[in-house]
């Protein structure tokens, strides 16, 4: 079968630029030590900013029986309870897919059980910057 090369260039994907970004976090529980209950802003978000997707990476197993959970700071969830010792290299995707629209608030991680005291977790975040479409 031959390549059809006579494929008409789309426009407006150059033009998107820096409009899709990722943020991303990487969290030493070692280093910052996070209580049952206690919670910390990760990203602030712009005005008008959506979440598309996102995910938390285990980059080094943490602390036995100890949950997180990353949301909104109006209460949204994005990810649910899910275990800080799955297993170093466990990626879990959040589990809210509807694109979360934000008015200037954050994104949080929390801490459901047991007090955070070990492992390293990535969290990132994929946003459309929608004022700047």
């Amino acid at each position: 079968m031959a390549v059809d090369t006579a494929v008409t260039k789309q426009t407006g994907a150059a033009a998107l630029g820096s409009k899709i970004v990722l943020y991303q976090r990487l969290i030493d529980f070692s280093v910052t030590n996070l209580d049952d209950g206690d919670w910390f802003d990760l990203f602030q978000m712009p005005a008008n900013a959506a979440v598309l997707s996102g995910m938390a990476e285990l980059v080094l197993d943490g602390t036995t029986n100890s949950n997180f959970t990353i949301g909104v700071e109006d209460g949204t969830t994005l990810l649910t309870s899910t275990d800080l010792d799955g297993g170093t290299g466990a990626v879990t995707a959040f589990t809210n897919t509807v694109p979360v629209i934000f008015d200037g608030t954050t994104i949080d991680l929390a801490i459901d059980t047991a007090k955070a005291v070990l492992g390293k977790l990535r969290v990132t975040a994929v946003v459309a910057l929608c004022d700047a479409m």
